[in-house]
């Protein structure tokens, strides 16, 4: 006969299993788990702010910073402009960011810690503002870093306010911070940048060339404050006779030479800002070049023909916009044709092209799909170079701007195809660079550049 196995054992190891398992769930259940903690963050920008804080911004460029917190104080904010980094800011910046990011986001956190360090400001009566930008750009991380230093340097109270589209900016808690255009501040604005752009060509060409030493600079300062002032005024009629006094003088001041010229192009804030390129263009003055730096009114004016080459490759969704962007582009032009009938009395005047004449260019160069860092710019600048005569160009970009050098560097081989005389120079610049290994590199271009002048004049 079949022994029967007794049950009985087993079945009490699965009702104890069975117990078991009901009380780890029983147990599991009555833990309450811990609500998720807020990180710290900044105090907001309230509407009490708007009226006792002054936004406090980055410096940028001597041509262009003067005209931010005019801006601003037209928007109904109280702003004020730094003061141009300088050593403390890197060594600020080094402390209070990570220092794995970008050059120019060292110097501006740097900036912001060295002057609430300084003790000039009621730190209940400052804010901190930063234009946000997007994109495969480490700047996308600047309101994050700013942040962050401020936690860190102990100024957590102190509001932190942004301009952008990004999704970074638009979460900042910011109730009193809003901008209000309207057509007189938007063509106020774009016109106070079109004559700035005018002021600095003649600038740069009169510099190496001037009568007397530091006249262009104190032509400069004085007719960029003259522009700011009719900003203020909203007085937009008032900028082309200001523009043409300027060209009388600094036909004034500048000697009819020929000068060998190098062509500046790369990142926005290290191409224009004197302290982020370690005043590589003053160097190249005082070296008897004409430094070429093109108009900063070509980066913004770049979106338009994205957006439009974006539709045609149904990378963007065709709408109204395009109406937009064709009326907001001809009224552009007709602004800078104008400015550029009188800017073109000036005895070194260099013609802009249009930027859909550069988009073209660059389309032989490289895809205008690529719109990340500076995009296809410097591919169209550096062929603008090309096609007016200008041979040896610099490209400056901070160490590691993956964007900028996906392009300068990686288009260069391509250059040199289309435009076999170009000379190029790439640059890296942050807090560490040898100002050494700056200079003799330079010297080379520097040598060439006026080789290729000889050659002209031979």
């Amino acid at each position: 006969p079949r022994v029967q196995r007794p049950a009985s054992s087993v079945q009490r190891s699965a009702f104890s299993v069975e117990s078991s398992a009901f009380s780890v769930q029983s147990s599991a259940s009555s833990v309450q788990r811990p609500e998720r903690s807020t990180p710290p963050t900044t105090a907001p920008f309230t509407e009490a702010d708007r009226e006792r804080r002054t936004v406090l911004v980055p410096f940028f460029s001597e041509f262009y910073s003067p005209f931010i917190p005019t801006m601003m104080n037209l928007m109904g904010y109280k702003a004020l402009a730094l003061p141009p980094p300088d050593d403390d800011s890197i060594d600020h910046g080094l402390k209070y960011a990570n220092n794995e990011i970008c050059y120019p986001a060292t110097l501006v956190i740097g900036d912001f810690i060295r002057e609430l360090k300084s003790g000039k400001y009621n730190r209940d009566e400052i804010a901190l503002g930063i234009t946000q930008t997007g994109g495969q750009c480490r700047a996308t991380s600047y309101l994050a870093l700013i942040k962050k230093a401020l936690l860190a340097a102990g100024y957590a109270d102190v509001p932190v306010v942004s301009v952008g589209t990004v999704a970074g900016a638009a979460a900042n808690d910011q109730p009193g911070f809003r901008m209000t255009w309207n057509a007189k501040k938007i063509s106020g604005l774009a016109q106070g940048m079109i004559y700035a752009d005018h002021i600095a060509q003649m600038y740069h060409a009169t510099a190496p060339r001037e009568k007397t030493p530091g006249a262009a600079a104190r032509l400069r300062d004085s007719y960029i404050s003259a522009g700011v002032a009719c900003l203020a005024r909203l007085d937009t009629a008032a900028f082309r006779p200001l523009l043409r006094q300027a060209v009388a003088d600094f036909n004034a001041e500048v000697r009819d030479i020929a000068l060998p010229k190098v062509g500046i192009v790369g990142e926005i804030y290290i191409k224009y800002s004197a302290v982020g390129n370690r005043n590589i263009i003053q160097w190249l003055i005082s070296q008897g070049v004409e430094p070429i730096v093109p108009a900063l009114a070509d980066f913004f004016l770049q979106e338009i023909p994205n957006r439009q080459f974006n539709r045609r490759n149904n990378l963007a969704r065709r709408d109204w916009t395009a109406w937009v962007d064709k009326a907001v582009y001809q009224l552009i032009r007709h602004w800078q044709r104008g400015y550029a009938r009188i800017a073109s009395k000036f005895r070194f005047f260099r013609p802009g092209e249009d930027i859909f004449t550069k988009s073209a260019a660059a389309s032989h160069i490289l895809s205008l799909a690529a719109q990340y860092g500076e995009g296809w710019l410097i591919a169209a600048e550096l062929a603008a170079f090309a096609e007016s005569g200008v041979d040896n160009a610099v490209s400056l970009q901070p160490f590691g701007c993956i964007a900028n050098h996906l392009i300068a560097k990686g288009i260069e081989r391509r250059i040199r195809e289309v435009y076999p005389r170009m000379n190029l120079l790439f640059l890296d610049l942050d807090s560490g660079t040898s100002e050494a290994n700056l200079l003799n590199r330079l010297h080379f271009i520097v040598q060439n550049a006026k080789d290729v002048e000889k050659g002209r004049k031979g």
